[in-house]
């Protein structure tokens, strides 16, 4: 995921939950973004985090301009080479890339090279913007065929709703996508009266 804590947003802290719960019985790999301020290399408890490319934001839905290309191409040349130098030195069970690009695609291509099975989870920004109904990036054609890509060589996909599920059907034809929300940690409380809580 090209997002992670504290870089990024919803798509990187779901990304994180996922592989927090994944490191509670297991070592889980993490490819992400380089960015200022933090170690190209950390470990925290099971969870080994790789950061790489350029500290640049990858933005592509809202800034459509030269830097996010780069930014976006440095991410994708540095996990894919981090990636294939992991996937010698341990066989993983599985690779789950979390949006279809950049990190979809550097999974996929690590997935027929190594015949380790790949998941990619589409999370929305990745596919189109609905927040701004923006389409220009995704109007490229070289990105419109990098995510087509990405979609049909995706061993599974998962989308983290109904509607970004139909809009990968809708926009790239996608092949079959399940639908998995992201899940949050069972809320802790006390249950109490109305009483006590000052009502009537």
């Amino acid at each position: 995921c090209h997002e992670w804590p504290p870089v990024g947003g919803g798509g990187g802290r779901g990304a994180a939950a996922i592989a927090g719960e994944l490191a509670n019985s297991r070592g889980v790999d993490i490819l992400t973004s380089a960015a200022p301020g933090l170690p190209r290399r950390e470990t925290a408890g099971r969870l080994r985090i790789f950061r790489g490319g350029l500290p640049l934001t990858i933005n592509l839905e809202t800034q459509n301009h030269l830097l996010s290309y780069i930014a976006f191409g440095a991410y994708t040349a540095g996990a894919f080479a981090r990636g294939w130098l992991l996937c010698l030195e341990r066989r993983y069970a599985a690779i789950h890339s979390h949006f279809a690009i950049p990190a979809g695609t550097v999974g996929a291509l690590l997935s027929k090279l190594t015949g380790i099975p790949h998941l990619c989870t589409l999370v929305e920004a990745d596919i189109y913007d609905a927040r701004t109904g923006c389409r220009e990036p995704y109007a490229n054609p070289l990105i419109r065929g990098v995510i087509a890509w990405t979609l049909r060589n995706s061993g599974s996909l998962a989308a983290i709703s109904e509607a970004v599920r139909g809009t990968a059907r809708e926009a790239y034809g996608a092949p079959e996508i399940s639908v998995v929300h992201y899940g949050i940690p069972e809320p802790r409380f006390t249950p109490r009266s109305r009483e006590e809580l000052g009502g009537a």
